[in-house]
This record gives structure tokens, C-alpha cells and sequence, in this order.
């Protein structure tokens, strides 16, 4: 079963490598067909990643609101305005469509100012992407400097920080660890869509992980496995793939009614080899619903009942 990765539309190639090393082909969603990165373009092409689109509607109305959205933010900087503060004022309250739409779509007579949910879902999870990929190649970049990391985060989010050279990064490389909430909202609003809803999910982020998991009802510990390497044998994928298949498919009981693979720890004699840990929790009967549910405090529910009994939430980490 194919892991899928949440709660971004957008993946680094080193992270689509680790998931690779464990399980198949990750499964990444995105807000907008026509905006794909080359990059993930590539990554799909090799069979890393299976891009995902739930919802083609309305593409181009959506970049062209996300790119006056933005420029409506630098003219209103004085005021705060920002990524942060505009969603924080409640993303799914209907007074945020029409504030924004009073402003930006006053002059144009055949734009409609009725943002349902899932509009609002895709532009938010539209600008996280893009910041996503801004702040990934400002850490692949060594030569940028401190004060373009500061430029960066001030003008997506409206805030000043004051750099803790002791703590590095100011995403401190867990891009979720930003606007956790919202990030798990609305990528939970646009997975409704799916016509096959994920059973399996699988994150880098602690943060996420740990929002997840703090809202998601009745949610037990599978496995935790630290220190194993990033180089698998096929035949042990090919075991964690039929044991990750019978957790989801088989009535919960506890964590060893199923058989654990024994993961290659590796890399003792070769101090070159990289090393992950892997957590893995599960809710037993539960589909991607009561997450949705949970994260997104509203009453929604997926379109389409998920095929398997339980779902499975994973995180890979260093």
C-alpha cells in the first residue's frame, strides 16, 4: 500500500528518497493541477512520488486570487497583514471570503465572491507550498544569508524574528511546525475529495505528526524504530508492505497479534550510511474521517468511504 504523505503539497526529493526506502511510492496531493513543481514533475517520472489531484476546478481563478492575495498583503503591511493573521481570524469563518473578496475583487464584475471550504482549503494550502519551496532552497542554499531567511519569513508571514543562531533555521526544518493547525485542516478538507481516501499517512514532520495524533480519537501505538538504515532489501519492503496491508485490513487487537518486520539497522560498518527513525500508530477502525473531524472542527466527512478498516499514521524522522 502506497504511504501518503501529508500535510504538504510539496516534497523535497531527499524526503521522497526515505520514504522510497521503506515503502512504495509516496502519494502527494495538490491544490492545483497547472502548478506542479518540475522538480516533483521529475519525482513522479521515476516512480518516486504519485502526484494527486482531488479537485481541477476553477485553477487559474485560484493563482490569480493567490497572487493578489499577496500583493493585497504588501499594500496593507501596515496593518499586519499576513498569511498568519488572515487565518487565524478563522479560516472557514464566511466573514474571511468576504472581506477579502470586498477588496480584491471589487473591479472585477465577473468574479463570483462565494468561497466554499475547499477554495479556501486550496489557496491556503496553495501560498504554504509556496513558501514551503522557498524556504527548501533557502536551506539547500549555503550562501544565502541570515538576513534573506529573516526577509523571507517577514514577508511571508508579516512577523519580525529575531534569529537564534544556536537553534539554526528559523523553520528549524520542520516546515510544519508553522501554522500546524490550518496546514492539517486543509489538507484534510482537500483529501475529501479523493474518490480513494489514504489508509496509510506518513509525515516528516513532528509537529504534524503530534497534532494529529493529540486530536485523533482512540489512536494506539503500533511500532517505534530508531537507528535503521535508509538502504532496505526488496524482499523486507516487500514484507513491511504485506504487514502495513494486514494492520489496516485486520480487526486491532494490539501491537503483536501481527508480526513486526525486523528492519535493517545497517550502517555499523559503513559510518556513511544514513539512519531514521520510524514511529508508526494506528486507528483502529477509523478512516481519514475522524481525523478530518478532528483537525478541521467541523462535521465533514469524505465523499467516498475509504476501502480499509483502520488507517495507519507514520513519521520518519532523523
Amino acid at each position: 500500500m502506497n504511504p501518503t504523505y501529508f500535510p504538504f503539497t510539496y516534497i523535497e526529493e531527499s524526503v521522497a528518497k526515505k520514504i522510497n526506502s521503506l515503502f512504495n511510492r509516496a502519494i502527494v496531493y495538490q491544490p492545483v493541477s497547472t502548478a506542479v513543481s518540475e522538480m516533483m514533475r521529475h519525482l513522479e517520472k521515476d516512480s518516486k512520488i504519485e502526484i494527486r489531484v482531488p479537485v481541477q476546478d476553477d485553477d487559474e481563478r485560484l493563482i490569480k486570487f493567490c497572487t493578489e492575495f499577496k500583493e493585497w498583503g504588501r499594500l496593507h503591511q501596515s496593518e499586519s497583514v499576513s498569511l498568519k493573521t488572515i487565518f487565524n481570524k478563522g479560516f472557514y469563518n464566511t466573514s474571511f471570503a468576504a472581506q477579502i473578496s470586498t477588496d480584491i475583487l471589487k473591479d472585477s464584475k465577473d468574479e463570483k465572491p462565494d468561497f466554499d471550504p475547499v477554495f479556501l482549503a486550496r489557496l491556503f494550502l496553495f501560498m504554504a507550498q509556496d513558501l514551503d519551496i522557498q524556504q527548501s532552497e533557502i536551506d539547500q542554499d549555503l550562501a544565502l544569508s541570515i538576513d534573506d531567511e529573516l526577509d523571507l519569513f517577514k514577508s511571508m508571514t508579516g512577523e519580525d524574528r529575531v534569529l537564534d543562531i544556536s537553534k539554526g533555521s528559523l523553520f528549524d526544518n520542520d516546515y510544519g511546525a508553522y501554522m500546524t493547525g490550518h496546514r492539517m485542516a486543509s489538507w484534510l478538507t482537500l483529501i475529501q475529495k479523493d474518490e480513494k481516501p489514504p489508509s496509510f499517512l506518513i509525515t516528516n514532520s513532528r509537529a504534524a505528526f503530534n497534532e494529529i495524533i493529540a486530536d485523533a480519537p482512540d489512536v494506539k501505538d503500533v511500532c517505534l524504530c530508531e537507528g535503521i538504515s535508509v538502504i532496505q532489501p526488496e524482499p523486507l519492503k516487500k514484507e513491511i508492505e504485506h504487514y502495513l496491508m494486514n494492520l489496516a485490513t485486520e480487526p486491532w487487537s494490539g501491537p503483536d497479534h501481527i508480526a513486526q518486520p525486523v528492519f535493517e539497522a545497517g550502517g555499523f560498518e559503513t559510518k556513511d550510511v544514513e539512519k531514521i527513525n520510524f514511529r508508526l500508530c494506528i486507528l483502529p477502525e477509523k478512516g481519514p474521517d475522524a481525523l478530518i473531524k478532528s483537525a478541521a472542527k467541523n462535521e465533514a466527512s469524505l465523499k467516498h468511504k475509504p476501502a480499509l478498516l483502520n488507517t495507519l499514521v507514520g513519521l520518519i524522522d532523523d
